[in-house]
This record gives C-alpha cells, sequence and structure tokens, in this order.
C-alpha cells in the first residue's frame, strides 16, 4: 500500500525519533511511504532546499497517489494540519496518531 505519512517538520522536531519508528515499521510491512525521510534528522536542511512551491505540488501529488495517510500529530503543526484535510477531501482513509497525555487541538 502507498501511504503518505505526515509529521511537524518546522514546528518542533521532538519527536522525531517516533517518527522514524513509524516510517521504519511501514517500510519493513512493505508499504511504499514517499515521506519517509521526514523521520530523518537533517529533513530541515534537505526541505530547506527546495523551494515551497515545489514542495507543495510534490507532497499534494503524493496525497493524491496514496492510499492512505499516517499523521503523527503530537506536534501541532499547520502543514500536517492542511494535509489530512486535503486527504480526507479525496475521501482517503487517515490515521492520526498521538502520544497519550499530550495536548492535541481539538478542531
Amino acid at each position: 500500500m502507498n501511504i503518505y505519512f505526515a509529521c511537524s517538520i518546522t514546528g518542533g522536531r521532538e519527536f522525531e525519533p517516533v517518527y522514524r519508528i513509524i516510517t521504519a515499521a511501514l517500510l519493513s510491512d512493505g508499504h511504499v511511504v514517499p515521506t519517509a525521510h521526514l523521520g530523518d534528522s537533517n529533513v530541515k536542511v534537505f526541505e530547506g532546499q527546495v523551494d515551497p512551491r515545489e514542495i507543495f505540488e510534490r507532497d499534494t501529488a503524493w496525497i493524491r497517489g496514496c492510499q492512505a495517510l499516517v499523521a503523527e500529530i503530537s506536534t501541532p503543526s499547520h502543514g500536517v494540519g492542511y494535509e489530512v484535510g486535503y486527504a480526507l477531501s479525496l475521501g482517503k482513509p487517515v490515521l492520526c496518531l498521538y502520544r497519550k497525555g499530550q495536548p492535541i487541538s481539538k478542531t
């Protein structure tokens, strides 16, 4: 299955080890995860070299092409919120994960 993984990049990286665990688990189960690189420690440097418009076009194309979206939402992120909403508008199944006890947005 092609699964888009969403997580905070610029809003905070305190859950980066969790991002790596999630993407590694998905990949080891045989899924295609075009955003697996989001768990890497150098993702901000890598993504910072790409024009924001290109990132938007790339990521929305990946969401259109995926069969499901998995989002780690423990760290608030406008980008992740947009990606979740976009996937839902396309009728994609979405699974939002967060650390127990972590306050999350209700909307």
